[in-house]
C-alpha cells in the first residue's frame, strides 16, 4: 500500500518489486516434476508450509503413501542393508495388513499401483543415506505426488495408504519450528529467504544500481545521489521485508551483512520487524552454506534461550510475590494484635499543640 511519503520514482521502485516478488514466490511453489522419489528430491529437497497446504488440498487419482521414519542411531549404523530399510519393511506389512479392506475396494488399475508405489519408496530408501537428518516424510502417489524431505526433529514411525496424505505430524512440528525472514543486507542489493527446519529458500533479490563517481569537480552532489539511491533501495526493501514477514508468517528477522549497512538498514525497519530482530550476523560468501546454515540455527539458538531465561525471571518473580505475606496477615500475626481495630479520639491542631491557642 502506497504511504503519502514516497516519491514517485520509489513507488515505482515498489511495484516493480511486488510484480517480481509474486512471480517468484509462484514459481518457487510450483510441484516438483520428477516422476520418481529420487529424481523429485533432487530438484526440491524440502516441504514448506504452502507445500504442504497444497499437497492436502490435492485430489489424487490413486492412493497417497505417507511415511515417517524415524533415524536414530540403532537404525543408521553402516551395514549391507541398514536398520531402518527393515523398519520400512515391517510398517508396511502392517500397513497393507490395515488397509487391506481399503485396496480390495479400489478399482483394478489403482490397486495395482499400491505395490509399484511401494517400490519406488523401497528403492529411495536403499540409496538414502540419513547424513544428519534425524527423521525422513516421504509422500508418494504415482507420479502425481513425489515428495521428500529430511527432518531435524525425531517422529514416530508410521506408514498410512488412503487416499489422502497424512499430512497433521509435519504439520505440528511446522508448527513447533520457528520460522526465520532472513535478509542478506548490501548497498545495492538485498536478497530475502525463508529458513525452517534447516533449509533455506531463496524468495527474491532486488538490485540497486548506485551511480558512480565521474566528476572529479562535483564529488559532493555526486555523492548525495549515491546516497539518496541508497535511502531508496532500503525503503524499498523494509517495506517488502514487512510484506513477506507477514505473508509468510514469519517468527523472527535476520540481517546478514556488515555492520554499518546492516545498521543503517535497521533504522527503516517497522516497529513490528525491530522486536522481532535476531542477532545480526556478519558472514561471507565463501564461508558456504553449511557454515550458513549453522550461524543461522545458532542464532535462532541463543534468541530461544534468551526467550527461556526471561520467562524463567518473569516466573521467579512471580513465585517471590506470591510468597510474600501481605500486610493485613503479618499484623494479625504480630504479638498483641487482635482483630478489633481500636478507634483513637481525634485531636484538633491545636490540642495536638502544633498551634498556639489565642
Amino acid at each position: 500500500m502506497s504511504t503519502t511519503w514516497e516519491t514517485i520514482e520509489e513507488r515505482e521502485r515498489r511495484v516493480r518489486g511486488t510484480r517480481t516478488t509474486s512471480a517468484m514466490l509462484r514459481a518457487g511453489e510450483q510441484v516438483p516434476a520428477g516422476n520418481t522419489l529420487k529424481s523429485a528430491f533432487a530438484e526440491r529437497p524440502f516441504i514448506g508450509r504452502e507445500d504442504l497446504r497444497s499437497i492436502a488440498r490435492q485430489d489424487y487419482e490413486r492412493p497417497v503413501i505417507t511415511l515417517y521414519l524415524n533415524f536414530s542411531a540403532d537404525r543408521v549404523v553402516r551395514a549391507d542393508r541398514p536398520v531402518f530399510l527393515s523398519v520400512f519393511n515391517s510398517l508396511r506389512h502392517q500397513a497393507l495388513e490395515a488397509g487391506k479392506t481399503y485396496i480390495e475396494s479400489l478399482p483394478h488399475a489403482q490397486r495395482l499401483g499400491v505395490p509399484e508405489d511401494l517400490r519406488d519408496v523401497q528403492d529411495f530408501l536403499e540409496k538414502y543415506e540419513p547424513a544428519g537428518a534425524r527423521a525422513l516424510v516421504i509422500f508418494k502417489s504415482d507420479a502425481q505426488l513425489n515428495r521428500v524431505m529430511p527432518l531435524p526433529v525425531r517422529v514416530a514411525d508410521s506408514l498410512t495408504i488412503d487416499g489422502d496424505p497424512y499430512v497433521e505430524p509435519l504439520e505440528a512440528i511446522m508448527e513447533e519450528q520457528q520460522r526465520v525472514l532472513v535478509l542478506d543486507v548490501a548497498m545495492d542489493k538485498m536478497t530475502f529467504s525463508i529458513f525452517e527446519l534447516g533449509y533455506e529458500q531463496e524468495l527474491q533479490s532486488i538490485s540497486e544500481e548506485l551511480p558512480r563517481a565521474t566528476d572529479p569537480f562535483r564529488p559532493g552532489k555526486e555523492e548525495r545521489h549515491r546516497l539518496a539511491h541508497v535511502k531508496w533501495h532500503f525503503k524499498a526493501a523494509a517495506q517488502l521485508a514487512d510484506r513477506l514477514f507477514k505473508e509468510r508468517g514469519c517468527d523472527h528477522l535476520l540481517l546478514i551483512g556488515d555492520e554499518t549497512g546492516v545498521k543503517e538498514f535497521e533504522d527503516y525497519l517497522p516497529k513490528l520487524l525491530h522486536d522481532r530482530l535476531l542477532a545480526p550476523i556478519s558472514f561471507s560468501a565463501d564461508d558456504g552454506p553449511n557454515r550458513r546454515r549453522s550461524a543461522i540455527e545458532k542464532a535462532l539458538a541463543d534468541q530461544r534461550k534468551k526467550e527461556e531465561e526471561s520467562a524463567l525471571d518473569v516466573g521467579d518473580g512471580a513465585r517471590r510475590r506470591q510468597s510474600l505475606p501481605d500486610a493485613a496477615a503479618l499484623h494479625q500475626r504480630r504479638p498483641g494484635a487482635s482483630g478489633i481495630r481500636m478507634s483513637q479520639p481525634s485531636l484538633s491542631i491545636s490540642e495536638a499543640g502544633l498551634l498556639p491557642i489565642r
